[in-house]
């Protein structure tokens, strides 16, 4: 494991003992083989985690939590009014336009509806229409003039035939 690494973790979570065993034990391994690490850990510890173990708890005045209180209540309370505003005017708009909206979706369903009836779905058509030309073709090629006799023309949709006939 790298050094910038370790110590990353050595500032965030393996002061905190907030690691999962594998990763502690890596690092552990880490700093028993690497001076620099062990003296950051070290220096880190006395510096910023001992401070605070030696620190005495100090309670806030009732006063300050009562403010925060009443600061998280009222902005609770505007998101929830800003919200049922919101409702309302949306109620409103689809209270007036309801039958607008309702031949609107309508409309929407019909055009869907047509513009997938009409679209080439045939791929099992086209391919069976293909085949049958290949056959008559070949057909016409092994019967030659006697097919074209029976059977009229033979249209193998050219531009140089469809020219021509």
């Amino acid at each position: 494991m790298r050094c910038k690494r370790v110590r990353d973790f050595i500032m965030t979570n393996y002061i905190d003992a907030e690691l999962s065993d594998s990763l502690k034990k890596r690092i552990d391994k880490h700093l028993l083989s690497c001076d620099g690490c062990r003296e950051f850990e070290k220096s880190i510890r006395e510096r910023v985690v001992m401070p605070f173990k030696e620190a005495q708890q100090v309670e806030p005045p009732e006063e300050v939590w009562s403010n925060i209180k009443e600061a998280i209540t009222s902005e609770k309370e505007y998101k929830e009014s800003a919200l049922d505003r919101l409702r309302e005017n949306l109620r409103e708009i689809f209270a007036r336009r309801n039958t607008v909206l309702a031949f609107a979706t309508v409309t929407t369903i019909i055009l869907i509806a047509v513009i997938f009836t009409k679209m080439p779905f045939n791929g099992r058509r086209a391919t069976n229409n293909y085949l049958q030309d290949q056959i008559d073709f070949l057909t016409y090629l092994d019967m030659g003039e006697q097919y074209y006799a029976d059977n009229g023309y033979i249209n193998l949709d050219t531009s140089i035939e469809e020219y021509f006939l």
